[in-house]
């Protein structure tokens, strides 16, 4: 067979023994010894091919180093021909796109090294959309997520109650202080008929009272509205304080609206009969100043301020002892039918002295005035307010010292 000459030349082909020696592109790669070439690679048997399709034309073999036959079975069975090997192949610029896409698919051999570029370039992939239920489900929860953030970005700073307000709440203590006093005071002006016999009912008085007793209440209601009273400790100590102001102002009040019945209980019952028993007339005097003085209480049950009913029922019940007493008194008769050594007289004698302790001006009205005093005290919001104070400044004080 002719030689292939020149660079990248192949050996010649060698047929001993039925064999058939493919021609293997020169590497660059040579052994010290010229004589003895590795380069040949043996391949199969083709003859039988070749018999089978027909003979080969001597001359074709000469121009062809490798038979047609043999490079069909060749490309059947994956061989490489030697311009496949890379020699005499086109440069990588030359090779279309759909040459690569074979070259691509063709199996890999040590050999083969694929191209940089078909692997760095981008691959379609299909895009997949998702569901719109799981679109809305996504943004719904980042609005909320977003919402939730500026609320508590906003809110938080101003729900926290700090140094400022505890002292501003402080301040509208020391008022609500003054309103109780003030109030106190108005009680005192509008039942000082009660302390003084020259006094007497003033429905001007009574106004006054019952005006700064819803002042009263007013700014005990206000604090409500402050911010240190969201601090727990100091909103149960304001509403403990709420409760007695409530109780005292409503005191005041009912107080203002029950003056004029007291006033003229306390008219008629301080006037107790001056009189003796040796004066004649003296049970029926008694018996006029009982009756008058049980018609001055008949309004008092009906008070607003209960001291003030619940002391017209005591009042009664005293009237109806000395109406006893009288009774007794006029039942032995009259002391001057009797010696002065007699047991009557002495019976008189005892009988007289209980009256004037139950009368009223030096005994129901002294208890009442008692009585009156101790729903004062009892329904005082000063302790009460000064526990607010305490909570108020502890408060304060844990603010400063962060």
């Amino acid at each position: 067979m002719a030689d292939i000459q020149g660079e990248g030349s192949f050996d010649d082909e060698r047929t001993s023994g039925g064999a058939v020696s493919r021609p293997v592109p020169d590497m660059g790669v040579h052994d010290d010894d010229p004589g003895e070439r590795t380069d040949i690679l043996p391949v199969m048997d083709l003859s039988g091919i070749s018999s089978a399709s027909g003979n080969i034309d001597a001359s074709s073999a000469d121009e062809d180093p490798v038979p047609a036959d043999v490079d069909a079975h060749d490309a059947a069975s994956g061989a490489r021909t030697p311009d496949e090997e890379g020699h005499g192949a086109p440069d990588h610029d030359d090779v279309s796109g759909d040459a690569a896409v074979e070259s691509s698919a063709r199996p890999s051999s040590p050999l083969d090294v694929p191209d940089f570029e078909s692997l760095v370039a981008p691959v379609r992939l299909p895009r997949r959309r998702p569901p719109l239920p799981a679109v809305l489900g996504v943004v719904v929860a980042v609005i909320a997520v977003v919402a939730l953030v500026a609320t508590l970005a906003i809110v938080r700073p101003f729900g926290s109650v700090r140094a400022s307000d505890y002292s501003e709440a402080t301040k509208l203590t020391v008022t609500m202080q003054k309103q109780y006093e003030k109030t106190s005071s108005a009680i005192d002006d509008a039942l000082g008929f009660l302390y003084s016999q020259d006094a007497a009912y003033d429905k001007t008085k009574a106004a006054k009272l019952k005006a700064q007793a819803k002042r009263m209440r007013a700014s005990a209601a206000s604090f409500a509205d402050l911010k240190a009273n969201k601090d727990e400790t100091v909103s149960a100590a304001y509403d403990a304080y709420l409760r007695q102001a409530t109780r005292f102002a409503d005191l005041s009040s009912d107080l203002a609206d029950s003056a004029e019945s007291l006033s003229g209980m306390a008219q008629v019952c301080n006037d107790t009969p001056s009189g003796t028993m040796y004066d004649s007339d003296f049970t029926a005097q008694y018996e006029q100043y009982i009756t008058s003085c049980r018609t001055s209480t008949a309004s008092m049950a009906k008070a607003k301020a209960k001291v003030v009913s619940d002391f017209a029922g005591t009042l009664n019940q005293t009237l109806d002892q000395m109406t006893d007493v009288v009774n007794q008194m006029k039942a032995i008769g009259n002391a001057s039918d009797f010696d002065s050594n007699s047991d009557q007289i002495r019976q008189l004698q005892s009988l007289s002295s209980q009256l004037v302790d139950m009368d009223a001006s030096s005994g129901a009205i002294n208890d009442f005035q008692d009585k009156l005093r101790q729903t004062r005290e009892n329904s005082n919001p000063t302790t009460a307010l000064q526990k607010l104070n305490d909570a108020l400044q502890q408060g304060y004080d844990e603010q400063s010292s962060k």
